[in-house]
Formats: C-alpha cells, structure tokens, sequence
C-alpha cells in the first residue's frame, strides 16, 4: 500500500452538530464520526475531525462523544462574511463531508435555508477543497428557481450521496457531473444499549408527537400540506393505547428548542399530558444514543420524527412512521419495509387503520424491520467504502 503523504488529515464535517436539540442531527454527526473512524484505522492515517453547524441555541448540553470534538458555529454573517472564521476553518480541511442535517438541502423549510447550504458548498469548493454530499435527502423542491441553485451548489462536489431512491431519481436528473451514488440514512448505524422488553411488566407503546406537526407547521397554517389533523390523530393515537391492556404508554420527545416553540417536541407533549395525565413522558436524554437506547425497550412505536423512527426501526422495534415529506417514504420504501401513515394524501381513521392494523400484527412486522435493518446495513457499506477511499487521497 502507498505510504500516505501526510501524517494527519483535516475532515470539516459541515451541517452536523455536537448539541443540536434536535436529536437526529446528532444522531447524524456521531454515525459520521463512527464511520470516519473506523476508516481511517483501516487506511492507517490520522484524522482531526471539526464539526461546521448552526450556533447552538442552548436547548442540548453537548452529547457523550464529542468531548474533544471542534466546534465551529455557523451563522449568517459568517456565511456572509469574506474572512470570517467560518470560511478560514473550512480552508484548513483537506476533506469535507457535508450532511445538509439529513434532510434541509430542500425548499420544504424555507429557501433561507436553502440558500444558506447552498452558499456553503461553494465556499468550500472554491478552495478546492473535496466536498461530499453525506447520505441524505435531495429535494424536493417547489420552486424551479430553488431548483437551479441547488444544481448550482452540487456542481463542484466530489460525490453525492442520495439516502433513498426517490432522491437519487433527482441526483440523476439534476446532477451533471453523474457523481452519485444511494446508500442509506446514517443513522442506522448509531450505537445504543439494548433494553429487556421481555422483563418489563407492561406492554409499552411509544409515541413521538413532533411539535412541528401537532402545532401546525411553520406559522401554525399547515405550511406542510397535510390532509389530516395531526392534533386529532395525536389525540385519537393516546386514547387507543391507553385502552389497550396491561399498556404503558410513553411519549418520547426527540426534536428540543429553547426558542422555537412551534419545533419543541417536549411542549407537545407536555400538552398531550394535560389531556391524558397517565400518559409518561420519556427524557430528558444526553444524547441520541440514550434516546435510541430508552426506544429499543418498546413492544411497539409510531412517530412523526423520522429519526425518532429511525431510532426505533433499527433497534427492531415495529414502527409506524407518521410521514410528512418525502424523506419517509423513499427512505422505508427502499428498506421494502411498507407499514407507514403518509399525512399527506390520508385521513384519521385510514391512519388509524394502518397503525391498529400494525400493531396487531407487531410480531410479523418485526420481522420485516429486521429484513429492513440488514438491507440499511448492506447499503450504508457503500458509503463507508466510499469514506475509505476518500480519506486515502486526501492523504496523498
């Protein structure tokens, strides 16, 4: 093997985080910073890793893992600004994986931030630095305008990696330099300890009532285009677990924000409690880990949180993921896994039926999440080979 030209290498890991209250984020950064490490060990060659993502907003204390990690803030003027702190860090890497938060590189959240991803792609390659495009969602995107500058930003990079393959269908139209490849949402490969759901006395139903749905989207006007009324299936959702036998029921927040009411996950469900006290809820966690860790002792979860989803699917929990975009339904349908309410085109009472209908049959439907959990494993090797070699040349 050629001896590497350098004894360390830099890896700016851009739009992940090290205390975001949102816990798929995290989930996201520790998975990369897994992935990275394992393969730098096998190509022998020492890296430092420096994690790019939004001022933190204080909600989260730094998750277990990241005690010696770099953290440097983004913020607009950063952005903006030649010479700023942010575009001098970004120089000194010699490769840069950006993740976009797993699925932000849209218009679904606004074209600010958008914008603001896309601006950074190009700040990193006009350095010349490599950029790679981490497993996550592409699209979609309601504007043709946002479309052409999303193009725009992935002109330059390295590789692209799409998380599903209603992504990748965009990648391959979208992207010209056909430097694309589908693998798989990162997560999957979070680490978490395993809890005996066979030594609990009771039958334990989680739910993850997403703040951002059960207030109604950005600005409360249903900025998501649901066709059901998330509230009322929230509602619907507790008052069928509580009637259910020997059931616990356990409301697990996984999305927190000290200034964003509309995106706090435990203010939903502290709602949720003052109309059914019995219900409990799970937290606060240190990381996405513990909140992994605490899902997998679930006899069964649904959620509208795709990486509280995510958290549950590959612990081998039966789920039934709430979905709101396309990011849910690309991704379990690439895991040919097909237990899911899509709120876009179904009412509450056909919601309700593919959940009773799921928990019913809990037993055959973990079996297919374990057929979905070693389908993510095969697909994020792609990635991971793709780290590995990437890491190698940059070393050269």
């Amino acid at each position: 093997m050629k001896p590497s030209n350098k004894k360390e290498i830099i890896i700016g890991m851009l739009w992940h985080s090290v205390a975001s209250g949102n816990l798929g984020v995290v989930a996201l950064t520790l998975s990369q910073m897994a992935i990275v490490s394992n393969a730098a060990r096998l190509a022998n060659i020492q890296v430092r890793i420096k994690v790019f993502g939004w001022a933190l907003d204080g909600a989260m204390k730094a998750a277990p893992g990241f005690e010696r990690v770099e953290y440097i803030p983004i913020n607009v003027k950063s952005l903006l600004l030649p010479g700023s702190q942010l575009r001098q860090q970004l120089s000194t890497c010699d490769l840069v994986l950006d993740v976009g938060e797993g699925d932000s590189f849209s218009d679904i959240y606004g074209f600010k931030r958008l914008l603001y991803l896309c601006l950074s792609k190009k700040i990193v390659t006009a350095n010349a630095t490599s950029l790679v495009l981490s497993p996550q969602t592409l699209g979609p995107f309601a504007s043709k305008l946002n479309e052409r500058m999303a193009c725009w930003a992935l002109s330059d990079a390295t590789r692209v990696f799409a998380r599903d393959p209603m992504s990748m269908d965009w990648a391959k139209n979208h992207v010209s330099h056909g430097r694309i490849s589908e693998a798989i949402d990162m997560a999957f490969c979070l680490p978490f300890d395993a809890q005996n759901k066979v030594a609990a006395p009771a039958l334990r139903i989680g739910i993850n009532v997403s703040a951002l749905l059960y207030f109604g989207g950005y600005g409360g006007g249903n900025s998501l285009g649901l066709t059901l009324n998330y509230k009322d299936l929230t509602h619907r959702l507790v008052e069928w677990a509580q009637a259910i036998p020997h059931a616990e029921v356990w409301l697990i927040p996984h999305v927190m924000s000290s200034d964003i009411g509309e995106e706090d996950d435990p203010t939903a469900a502290h709602e949720v409690q003052k109309l059914y006290p019995q219900v409990k809820i799970a937290g606060p966690f240190s990381g996405p880990s513990d909140a992994k860790s605490f899902i997998s002792g679930m006899n069964f979860f649904t959620g509208g949180r795709m990486h509280a989803c995510i958290g549950a699917f590959s612990s081998g929990v039966p789920t039934v993921p709430l979905a709101y975009s396309r990011k849910f339904n690309g991704l379990f349908r690439s895991l040919e896994y097909p237990v899911l309410v899509d709120c876009r085109t179904m009412n509450i009472d056909e919601a309700m039926a593919v959940i009773k209908d799921a928990f019913a049959r809990r037993n055959e439907v973990a079996l297919q999440v374990a057929h979905g959990v070693a389908l993510a494993n095969s697909k994020l090797q792609v990635y991971r080979d793709a780290v590995l070699d990437l890491i190698r040349k940059a070393a050269q």
